[in-house]
């Protein structure tokens, strides 16, 4: 006997969608409860320290960008920097043949790239380093996490020296880094790696060429 009256067929989808429904609805009210509870002041003071040191950057640097002098060393370091933070994105390896053709030596060049590189990799790694770990965790699955940790550590250095490799990519993978909480010393010397090799190709090719 069929309590509805619908037919069996349609009794059982009936009690299959109000059970999704309800399952869906369980899993929401969890979701919304474990995002609360990782929401804790330490917390919540960590992403605060992010959105004010992003925003501090980016206006500060912004004016500066603004303001520096064209092609003086001074807005290619202001400029080149700002490039390797992860919310600019900008393709600064090309300034290296602009200021080169202004007369800036291969010593000079070299060496405030390799420096300004760093210097902004470090705060994308510093800032993925605060980010709350346990929010990561939570979102991406524990056991999906662990399997990116593992993978990341074992091909990790290669990975970040590569990346260093090519433009726009290595500021991203920094802050990832960072958000994994990768070996300190390990990213930090694949990371100058990567960039060392990087300039020193752009540099030999416009001095043997150009």
């Amino acid at each position: 006997m069929w309590v509805l009256g619908l037919g069996k067929d349609k009794e059982d989808k009936l009690v299959r969608n109000f059970k999704r429904k309800r399952d869906r609805r369980r899993r929401i009210r969890y979701a919304k409860k474990k995002f609360v509870d990782l929401l804790t002041p330490i917390m919540i003071l960590r992403l605060s320290l992010i959105v004010v040191l992003v925003f501090i950057l980016s206006l500060t640097l912004g004016r500066e960008l603004l303001t520096s002098g064209e092609g003086s060393l001074y807005s290619f370091v202001i400029v080149h920097f700002s490039g390797y933070l992860f919310f600019f994105l900008l393709p600064v390896e090309g300034l290296i043949p602009y200021y080169y053709s202004l007369g800036y030596s291969f010593t000079q060049l070299f060496t405030l790239a390799i420096f300004t590189a760093v210097a902004a990799e470090l705060i994308d790694y510093g800032i993925g380093r605060l980010a709350p770990n346990h929010i990561t965790r939570h979102f991406v699955g524990e056991k999906r996490y662990q399997r990116i940790q593992k993978f990341v550590d074992k091909y990790g250095g290669m990975i970040v020296f590569i990346f260093n490799l090519f433009p726009l990519s290595s500021s991203v993978l920094s802050a990832i880094a960072g958000v994994l909480e990768y070996n300190f010393w390990r990213w930090l010397f694949y990371s100058t790696l990567g960039l060392f090799v990087k300039y020193s190709v752009i540099l030999f090719v416009l001095v043997k060429w150009f």
